[in-house]
């Protein structure tokens, strides 16, 4: 049963990747939404 925690690991490890890229991607298109709308009331 050497396999099963090495798998859990690998899993945990995958999860941890996606959920930090999935932020990060969410942190840009806030950032990107945030920009866009203080650009645009300026130019109002």
């Amino acid at each position: 049963m050497k396999a099963l925690p090495l798998m859990l690991k690998e899993t945990l490890t995958l999860f941890n990747f996606l959920k930090n890229l999935i932020l990060v991607n969410l942190r840009k298109y806030f950032f990107y939404e945030i920009a866009t709308t203080i650009f645009c009331k300026k130019q109002v």
